[in-house]
């Protein structure tokens, strides 16, 4: 919950990457746990994906995509068996797609990227009883040793209720997932 790594939330990263310079929706699901790109994949991916997602190399089919390895789970003589499908793939971390999601974000992150993009994100949801809105102040830390060289990294989330017109306030902490 800290990390918020969930499928859900794989997926969705996954997804918000692909359609940097493009439009959404860029996976579509089977409703079998199994997603699919959806086509034309933008330029900005298109050789990873050919050489990373395609049995038998750049032209042959698409391999499914799967954020949840519990979808490899089966029952066999009573026991969980770890049975991966040969036409679909298990995403995760480490996989070179999400190498490239990771650059992506870190491009968009500081201000003269190749692109302009705002740090503010405005959105609906819920609010504490009695505040007006919500303020989440995301907070990045970096420490870095004499060399400059980055040792320790820190993202926290600050809630802070808006009552009467003015923040209050630090609510107690919640994972990024809540």
């Amino acid at each position: 919950a800290e990390l918020d790594l969930s499928p859900a939330s794989l997926r969705e990263t996954l997804e918000t990457a692909l359609a940097v310079e493009s439009s959404r929706p860029r996976l579509q699901g089977d409703g079998r746990g199994r997603e699919r790109l959806v086509h034309p994949v933008p330029a900005l991916w298109q050789e990873l994906v050919d050489h990373t997602l395609r049995e038998g190399g750049p032209t042959g089919p698409m391999l499914a995509l799967v954020f949840d390895p519990a979808h490899y789970l089966q029952t066999r003589s009573g026991r969980p068996v770890y049975l991966p499908e040969a036409d679909s793939r298990l995403l995760h971390l480490g996989d070179a797609l999400y190498h490239r999601v990771m650059s992506t974000f870190a491009r968009y992150r500081f201000p003269g990227g190749p692109h302009t993009a705002t740090r503010w994100t405005v959105r609906r949801g819920g609010v504490p009883a009695g505040a007006e809105a919500l303020v989440l102040l995301t907070v990045e830390e970096m420490a870095v040793n004499e060399l400059r060289e980055p040792c320790h990294h820190w993202v926290r989330t600050v809630a802070l209720p808006v009552r009467g017109g003015v923040l209050g306030d630090p609510l107690s902490h919640a994972p990024p997932a809540a």
